[in-house]
């Protein structure tokens, strides 16, 4: 092929009306293009995939440890503040002192114990545990009008006790 041909050529694309142009030309320019084509989309598609899957278990990763901290965090808590959690025997002078006035056999500032509930013996107090807890911490309606000036820090005590399993 000579130079003068490769010329024409060239004139011939530029100028598709003057010179017919080969339609085999344009059909393996545009198989070739194709072709590039799908190598880039495939090229593509395995670095989006590729990603994709980093991405993904990086997620997993960090939720699982998430997961895992949720589980771990609060039961390390939960036994901390079991182990620092008082006893019944922790939180009967708090009862003896602000609850037992109304809610005993012989109760001091009622004629029959209030409600009929009692807090005389560890079983009476044990069996109300969620009542005491209902009233004294949740509602703060106990005592009443608090007669007995309960602290703030007593009803925590009292809520930590509960808290815990109401432990005897």
């Amino acid at each position: 092929m000579s130079v003068q041909t490769l010329s024409t050529g060239a004139q011939a694309l530029r100028a598709p009306s003057a010179v017919e142009v080969n339609p085999n030309y344009r059909t393996a320019r545009t198989m070739l293009l194709w072709a590039k084509c799908t190598a880039v989309r495939a090229l593509m598609s395995a670095a989006v995939q590729a990603l994709v899957h980093e991405v993904v278990q990086a997620a997993f990763w960090v939720t699982a440890a998430a997961c895992v901290a949720c589980v771990m965090v609060p039961a390390a808590r939960a036994a901390s503040a079991e182990a620092d959690a008082p006893t019944l025997a922790q939180i009967r002078p708090i009862i003896e002192q602000r609850c037992i006035q109304c809610h005993a056999v012989h109760p001091t500032l009622v004629g029959s114990a209030a409600a009929g509930i009692r807090l005389d013996t560890p079983a009476d107090i044990s069996d109300n545990a969620a009542m005491i807890f209902q009233q004294t911490v949740v509602l703060q309606a106990m005592p009443l009008n608090n007669s007995t000036g309960m602290t703030l820090d007593e009803r925590a005590r009292l809520a930590q006790w509960f808290n815990a399993g109401a432990r005897p």
